[in-house]
C-alpha cells in the first residue's frame, strides 16, 4: 500500500514536469479510480450526475462512468478525462495521491466541507482533465454530488466541448476550417458560422443553406425568416422543418412526440431554445437524431433555425451528434 501511494505520487510528479503526449480515449468517457468502499458509496450520486441519456433513437449515454481498479491507474493517467475519489484520513493509494496533489489552501477547504471538488488540465496528457473529489465523508460527497449535479454535468460538458472544439477546426492532413465558405455566408446571409474540414455546402437558396459532410452522412442547414409568427410552439417548429424538407431532403419529417424542449445559453446573446427529437424518412428505412436551435435576433428582427441531424447505421451517434452541437453553437448573427 505504502509503495502503490509513492509510485501514484511519482507519476503525477512525472506527469507535471515531462513533455506531454495526446490524451488518449473517447471524450465522452469519465475514466473513475478509489477505495472500492468509497466508489460503490458514492457510485449512485456520480450516475445522478453524468450518466445521461439521449435517444439516437436508441438510447446512448453522453458520458460513460467506467471503474478502474488503483493498481490500473497507470494504464490509464493519460485518458482525456480522469476522475479520482478520495477520502480524507483514509491510506488508500488514490485518497492519498488525491490528497498529496492538493495544495494546504485547498485540503484546509477539503477537510471543513467547504469546497469538495478541484480540477487540473494536462497533468500526463495535453487536452486531458482531472477532477479530484476529496471529502472527510462519503455521505457527505455524495449529498454535495446531487445538490450541484447541474454544475458539475455544465463543467463537464463545456470541457468537452471546448477541448473537441480545438481538434475538430484544426488542420489536419492539408485540410483546415473552411474560412473561405465561412466569408461567403457572412456577405450573403448577414451571419458567421465556423465551418471545420470535410464539411461544403450542399444547397444555397435565397434564406437556406445546407452544410454537410459524408462517411457518416451528417448535415447543418441554417434557415432564416424576417416574418417570424406570433408565437413560438413545437407545432409551429416541425411543420416548418418538414415543409424544408420536403424541398430539400427527400422529405424527412420529425417524428412527432419525440421533441424536447428546453431553453438554453449559447449563439451569442440573444435566448435559444434548443429541441432534441428524431427523423424518419416515409419513403424509406432511413432515420436518425435530430438537433435544433430556434434563435431570434431582436436587432435585426430575423429568426433563424440552425438545424443538425445525421443518417449513421450500425454506429454509435452521440459523438457525431457532438460534432454538429459544436458547428451550430458556433452560429453568430453578425448583428452583434
Amino acid at each position: 500500500m505504502i509503495f502503490l501511494s509513492a509510485l501514484f505520487f511519482a507519476l503525477l510528479v512525472i506527469g507535471c514536469s515531462r513533455y506531454k503526449p495526446d490524451a488518449m480515449g473517447s471524450y465522452n468517457e469519465l475514466i473513475t479510480f478509489g477505495n472500492k468502499a468509497i466508489v460503490d458509496s458514492v457510485k449512485p450520486a456520480l450516475m445522478d450526475v453524468w450518466s445521461k441519456t439521449i435517444r439516437t433513437p436508441q438510447e446512448e449515454k453522453l458520458y460513460r462512468i467506467l471503474y478502474r481498479r488503483p493498481e490500473e491507474f497507470k494504464h490509464y493517467r493519460k485518458y482525456r478525462n480522469l476522475l479520482l475519489i478520495g477520502r480524507i484520513g483514509a491510506y488508500d493509494p488514490i485518497s492519498k495521491m488525491v490528497t498529496e496533489a492538493l495544495d494546504s489552501a485547498a485540503l484546509e477547504e477539503a477537510r471543513l466541507g467547504i469546497s469538495y471538488i478541484f480540477t487540473k488540465q494536462d497533468i500526463w496528457a495535453r487536452n486531458q482533465l482531472v477532477i479530484f473529489l476529496v471529502s472527510p465523508d462519503a455521505n457527505l460527497l455524495s449529498a454535495n454530488l446531487i445538490n450541484d449535479r447541474r454544475e458539475l454535468f455544465k463543467y463537464l460538458d463545456q470541457s468537452v466541448n471546448e477541448r473537441l472544439s480545438e481538434w475538430l477546426y484544426d488542420r489536419v492532413q492539408g485540410m483546415g476550417e473552411q474560412f473561405e465558405i465561412e466569408d461567403s455566408l457572412r456577405n450573403l446571409f448577414g451571419y458567421s458560422i465556423r465551418i471545420p474540414r470535410n464539411f461544403d455546402i450542399e444547397t444555397l437558396s435565397n434564406n437556406f443553406v445546407w452544410l454537410r459532410a459524408l462517411a457518416p452522412d451528417r448535415w447543418v442547414f441554417i434557415w432564416f425568416t424576417n416574418e417570424p409568427p406570433e408565437s413560438l410552439s413545437i407545432k409551429w417548429w416541425r411543420e416548418t422543418r418538414d415543409s424544408l424538407c420536403s424541398l430539400y431532403y427527400e422529405g424527412d419529417i420529425v417524428v412527432a412526440g419525440t421533441e424536447q424542449l428546453e431553453q438554453t445559453e449559447g449563439l451569442g446573446d440573444n435566448p435559444v431554445y434548443r429541441i432534441r427529437s428524431l427523423w424518419k424518412n416515409p419513403h424509406s428505412l432511413l432515420g436518425g437524431p435530430i438537433l435544433s436551435y430556434i434563435l431570434y435576433d431582436e436587432r435585426t428582427g430575423r429568426l433563424y433555425i440552425i438545424d443538425c441531424a445525421l443518417f449513421a447505421a450500425g454506429t454509435r451517434k452521440e459523438p457525431y451528434l457532438r460534432h454538429l452541437q459544436i458547428i451550430a453553437e458556433s452560429f453568430r448573427p453578425v448583428s452583434e
